[in-house]
């Protein structure tokens, strides 16, 4: 067995630096030491270790006992180096020295109780390297195993403590127990980036992270109007368009310009009320930054379409498409004017700009979705009906806030045009429109139909992936939502939407 000879020389070098300081070493005798090694050389570990032990005397330099320990370690004596650190401890009467050296130790035997306790005592000396074992543990034995464990080891009375605990409690999928204690961190810095990783991917547990973002506010926060613009993004996914409006016109008041863009969308969206959120935009859009009046003028060209004004809509998103944009937005402008053009039954116009957006940049937001509608367009025009001029009006409609005559228009091409890519559209707008009216069964009875009935294996996918989602969220039915998840999975496991839905379990089980 072969020993480094670098660690057989720090004795020495110690005795030489406490010469040189004028002080006496604490009986430390390099000869005993000497012993020790060379029974380690011979395969003696137990005599290695008593030996080590008289080595370094009734007081032990704790690095003189670490560096003992590392040469046991890596001579394979590691129970030997365990017992050293113990007996260390116990003559200098410290409960806490080596507990991060012991706590490896313990890992490395799977003794995940010891090793949490003893790297919960090694917290307050070194959080960052002692935060990282916590996260080996976790992925060794699982986070919810060991963030059970930490909770009775680990000191919640620091920040150190609570951050760690907070973490683990999150990563296990339990955001409450997560929240218990990270809201009581006193960085705000750290404080904030607790509560942002905390909702950042709400999933099923879109209620506790508005719990979790309106108790942050409760105490008065230098970054407010970030928060409760997010606690009103928060509010729309849960469907109460009432307590984000409320928050939203609070903000807009101030003459916050995001907060007056959001209530807008808002007012256009789910109140249908086009000439109100044109009138707060074009009164404000003036003192918004560039950014944010290149959104209005989009949600512009959205209210003019509601109120019927299709030419000016055209020329607000031909200005934007043919104007000095990033491709990005041109794509979205051309892809907006697509849908007016199909809206207004000008199919091949629609084709026109159609492909101008795909082409604007082929791996922007829009691409996709207009390659979509070229397949549909193309698609519609070999069936026996017009589904491509149905699809016109029903679009036509729904852009007009007309929602009634949107609904039966989409649910004539449904049945018309069932298992093409303008019936799989025209079950999906139907869904949406029930979800608007809060129709909830009704549109989980419009997705079942879409799963059933469509030859794309992605469209179905997102069926039962939107089906948990309302189960889940509006419905309240955890169990059917976990259900349909798991469905979903089973039957498309290899569609991006399967994992979307893995993660939904995966959170919704941790609730």
């Amino acid at each position: 067995m072969k020993i480094k000879f670098n660690l057989l020389i720090v004795p020495a070098l110690c005795l030489a630096l406490f010469t040189a300081q004028g002080q006496k070493p604490q009986r430390f005798d390099y000869s005993i030491w000497q012993k020790a090694v060379a029974s380690l050389r011979e395969g003696h570990r137990e005599t290695a270790l008593e030996q080590f032990k008289l080595s370094l005397g009734d007081k032990p330099d704790q690095e003189m006992v670490r560096q003992a320990g590392r040469i046991l370690q890596q001579a394979e004596a590691t129970s030997q180096a365990q017992a050293l650190y113990l007996w260390c401890r116990k003559a200098l009467k410290e409960n806490e020295v080596f507990a991060y050296e012991l706590g490896e130790i313990y890992q490395q035997q799977l003794k995940y109780l010891e090793a949490v306790r003893e790297f919960a005592r090694a917290l307050k000396q070194q959080p960052g390297k002692t935060i990282g074992k916590f996260e080996e543990l976790s992925l060794q034995a699982g986070y919810n195993a060991i963030a059970v464990l930490a909770e009775n080891e680990v000191d919640p009375e620091t920040d150190d403590g609570r951050w760690l605990l907070g973490e683990l409690f999150r990563k296990s999928g339990d955001t409450q127990r997560a929240w218990h204690y990270q809201k009581k961190i006193k960085d705000p810095k750290r404080l904030r980036m607790a509560v942002s990783q905390l909702t950042a991917r709400p999933g099923p547990g879109i209620a506790t992270a508005i719990g979790v973002v309106s108790e942050y506010l409760e105490q008065e926060r230098p970054d407010d109007v970030f928060w409760k613009t997010r606690l009103s993004e928060l509010y729309l996914q849960q469907g109460d368009h009432q307590r984000a409006e409320k928050i939203l016109s609070l903000l807009s008041d101030k003459k916050i310009p995001g907060a007056q863009l959001e209530l807008a969308g808002l007012w256009l969206r789910y109140n249908n009320d086009p000439r109100r959120a044109r009138a707060l935009i074009e009164g404000q859009k003036k003192y918004w930054p560039d950014s944010l009046k290149t959104e209005g003028d989009f949600t512009v060209c959205l209210c003019l379409m509601a109120m019927n004004n299709w030419e000016q809509a055209m020329d607000k998103c031909t200005g934007l498409a043919e104007g000095k944009y990033p491709q990005g937005i041109k794509q979205r402008a051309y892809y907006l004017l697509g849908e007016i053009k199909l809206a207004r039954d000008q199919s091949e116009e629609a084709l026109k700009y159609y492909g101008q957006a795909a082409r604007a940049e082929e791996e922007g937001a829009y691409a996709n979705d207009a390659l979509a509608r070229i397949l549909l367009i193309s698609q519609s025009k070999t069936d026996k009906i017009s589904a491509v001029k149905l699809l016109g009006r029903a679009m036509n409609l729904k852009y007009q806030g007309d929602l009634d005559r949107a609904g039966k228009a989409f649910a004539q091409l449904a049945d018309s045009a069932s298992g093409t890519m303008a019936g799989d559209l025209a079950l999906s707008e139907l869904a949406e429109l029930d979800i608007a009216q809060e129709r909830f069964k009704q549109a989980i009875d419009k997705m079942k139909r879409l799963a059933e009935s469509s030859s794309d294996t992605m469209t179905a996918a997102n069926a039962y992936y939107r089906m948990g989602r309302i189960y889940y969220h509006q419905l309240k039915q955890k169990k059917a939502a976990l259900e349909c998840w798991r469905a979903g999975i089973i039957k498309y496991p290899n569609t991006s939407w399967a994992e979307m839905m893995r993660q939904e379990m995966e959170s919704g089980q941790g609730q």
